[in-house]
């Protein structure tokens, strides 16, 4: 009875507040924003759980571009996860979602940004609060996408135990600008196993990267392709970004190897260090490395990582590692509705999210149109360090 009292009263407050737009601070572009999902699978790997046995299936989430003859309802985040399956799939599919929500309330709802305390919300539970997080009206239309439209496409790789729509908003702002971004699951639910358990080794998952790296070639006939990646999302692009024509630029958003030495590096992340060193100078594209170590230096273990152009930029305030994700900023829009002990911060946190954004478009435009970035409005905000010739 108080579940559905507690959930009854989540639906009033949902309709008594106006949620905060990710779009307060930085508008959207000039371009609607469509969204559709796709199934692709893995034949390479094999996965064998939850009454499914075959190749290892990637639940694919597309944004992208639309002109403004066309009109639709915009998408809750709980509607962009709705997708019709076959049977022995609804139940690997349904596994998923429960794990997914289960490290959204891990990451992204239960502690505060500024001491890492539980969060009270008025006595509502962690999970109650995610169900009205997920009534949150995103900008997407739900519409198919068109092949050979001739748009740049960005592959979104997320962080261990992250979600495909962890970063929603950053999908949105792109698509509006021109692009197609893909996200997936790298992860797949395990029985009795915690969320982000892998059934092999790093190979595996740089098996399936490629499989939707592939997918987006197929979409962009083979061009203008951009890889974004957070955290260990980041560290699997660093696994095979050395071999050519698989992207023309890398966006790496805090693999956390930025904070220790070549040394730590050496004893914490062995394969990884291994790559590193094997192929430092076989990174032919550019790459953005964003940490926020809040120093005015670069960073140690990927000073000399590439031949192609670099830059490492630190914001000159703190900002979280999970701040590189909207799924993380997403209780700020509903402070209203659940008044939090760190608003402040965290409304600072969205504030930089938006100019994290701003400075990867810049880049990536940069890079699509070989035209010089003018770094002059980010000296403000940002430490940045180029390595290497920008081009002409």
């Amino acid at each position: 009875m108080r579940t559905l009292l507690s959930l009854f009263l989540i639906s009033i407050s949902v309709n008594a507040f106006s949620q905060h737009d990710f779009f307060d601070v930085i508008p959207l572009g000039d371009k609607k924003v469509g969204f559709c999902d796709s199934l692709i699978f893995c034949d390479q790997e094999k996965y064998d759980q939850y009454g499914y046995e075959g190749a290892y299936p990637l639940f694919l989430q597309i944004w992208h571009p639309l002109n403004d003859s066309v009109d639709g309802k915009q998408l809750t985040l709980k509607e962009l996860r709705e997708r019709s399956l076959s049977e022995e799939l609804e139940g690997v599919y349904q596994s998923l979602i429960q794990k997914m929500d289960s490290a959204s309330v891990w990451y992204n709802v239960s502690q505060d940004f500024v001491d890492y305390d539980s969060i009270g919300y008025g006595g509502y539970t962690h999970y109650e609060v995610l169900d009205t997080f997920m009534n949150y009206k995103t900008h997407s239309i739900y519409h198919t996408l068109e092949k050979n439209t001739g748009y740049p496409v960005i592959v979104y790789h997320h962080g261990a135990q992250g979600l495909s729509d962890e970063n929603f908003a950053m999908a949105e702002y792109f698509a509006s600008r021109g692009y197609i971004f893909i996200s997936s699951n790298y992860h797949l639910p395990l029985e009795n196993k915690t969320y982000g358990h892998s059934q092999g080794s790093k190979q595996e998952s740089v098996r399936i990267t490629k499989r939707v790296m592939n997918f987006a070639k197929d979409i962009s006939q083979g061009e203008d392709i951009f890889y974004i990646g957070h955290s260990w999302g980041a560290q699997i692009g660093l696994s095979f970004l050395f071999e050519p024509d698989w992207a023309k630029a890398f966006v790496s958003m805090e693999t956390t190897l930025e904070f220790w030495s070549k040394e730590d590096v050496s004893n914490k992340w062995t394969t990884l260090d291994d790559i590193l060193k094997k192929h430092r100078k076989d990174y032919n594209l550019p790459i953005l490395f964003m940490a926020n170590t809040m120093e005015d230096k670069p960073f140690e273990i990927f000073e000399d990582i590439n031949k192609g152009y670099g830059m490492h930029v630190s914001s000159k305030l703190e900002f979280g590692h999970e701040s590189y994700t909207s799924a993380y900023l997403l209780r700020y829009m509903f402070e209203e509705q659940f008044p939090q002990p760190d608003v402040p911060e965290m409304k600072e946190q969205y504030e930089l999210y938006s100019k994290h954004l701003e400075f990867i478009e810049n880049f990536l435009l940069s890079c699509n149109k070989n035209s010089k970035l003018d770094f002059n409005k980010y000296n403000k905000d940002f430490f940045i360090h180029q390595f290497n010739n920008q081009v002409d």
